[in-house]
């Protein structure tokens, strides 16, 4: 099978095993200040990313996206949700792409398969509030993803291969 097929069936796995968390209300962990209290203009909003006003805690990439998608859908549980289940299955589509540069996609496609149907991923691809978690884990697998393509021996333009993982790293913290 090949890469783009494989990506493909990761991507339904893991959205498929957490669909049933689609829910349009809040959860018992969700903070309602996530969705119900965020600013709701744009100039508004950027600023209490910045300035630490509505938020009690610095995550200006986590609050950018809950201001976005509150820009997109008014703010609906169900939006965040779905946002939360797509960025899981992307994560274990870069888990698969990560494991295949170290040349065993069979093994890469059964890890990320394995990692997609973890059961213990639940609560952080469910509850809106673990949005931090989600936006960590990505970005911290893309800047292992782009330093690995640096460094690999014959490659001439791995300098913007370093940018690109240090700004990785950067949005991973």
């Amino acid at each position: 099978m090949s890469a783009s097929k494989t990506n493909v069936v990761i991507a339904l796995v893991a959205t498929l095993c957490m669909a049933p968390s689609l829910s349009d209300e809040l959860l018992g962990f969700d903070d309602p200040l996530f969705v119900e209290q965020l600013p709701t203009g744009l100039s508004a909003a950027l600023s209490s990313i910045f300035t630490f006003g509505a938020m009690y805690e610095f995550y200006p990439v986590r609050d950018l996206s809950y201001v976005i998608e509150r820009l997109l859908h008014g703010g609906a549980p169900l939006g965040f949700r779905i946002t939360n289940l797509l960025l899981y299955a992307w994560i274990s589509v870069w888990v698969c792409i990560l494991l295949r540069l170290f040349g065993r996609p069979r093994i890469a496609t059964l890890t990320a398969l394995l990692f997609a149907v973890q059961p213990l991923h639940c609560e952080v691809a469910c509850l809106i509030t673990s949005r931090s978690i989600l936006l960590s884990s990505l970005f911290g697998l893309l800047y292992l993803y782009f330093f690995i393509r640096a460094e690999l021996p014959g490659l001439t333009f791995s300098r913007p291969l370093r940018l690109a993982s240090s700004l990785m790293l950067v949005l991973a913290l």
